[in-house]
């Protein structure tokens, strides 16, 4: 797959939520996805010794692009928003807490707020 085909959108959120996953795998957490599509976080990760929790939304984009993250309320409940770009081609992470993304008054993320959480995986500790 690539950008260039018209690849639904369930699909690319799949492809970046396993992205994600298999990322926080490497890292030594225990990862659980939870149903697609539903409201509340898309991943619950914990600790080898299960003393940390987090749940984390996953937004998963073709290309590094603005980002319309629909209701703030359900990346409001997670610890933790990772955006992954470029499922296909060459993925990118970028990771805060839900307060840290600026949305704009027409209710988007631009891209080039959320670049310097590039890579940001010291906030999952």
């Amino acid at each position: 797959m690539s950008e260039n085909d018209e690849t639904p959108k369930q699909v690319t959120g799949n492809a970046g939520l396993f992205y994600v996953s298999y990322q926080l795998a490497k890292r030594g957490w225990n990862v659980l996805p939870t149903s697609r599509n539903s409201k509340g976080p898309d991943l619950f990760i914990y600790s080898q010794d299960g003393k940390k929790m987090y749940k984390i939304q996953v937004k998963a984009l073709t290309k590094h692009n603005n980002i319309n993250p629909g209701k703030m309320d359900s990346w409001l409940m997670n610890d933790v928003v990772i955006i992954c770009t470029n499922v296909y081609s060459n993925p990118e992470i970028y990771i805060a807490k839900p307060k840290q993304f600026i949305v704009n008054k027409h209710g988007w993320i631009q891209k080039d707020t959320y670049a310097k959480f590039k890579d940001n995986w010291k906030i999952i500790k």
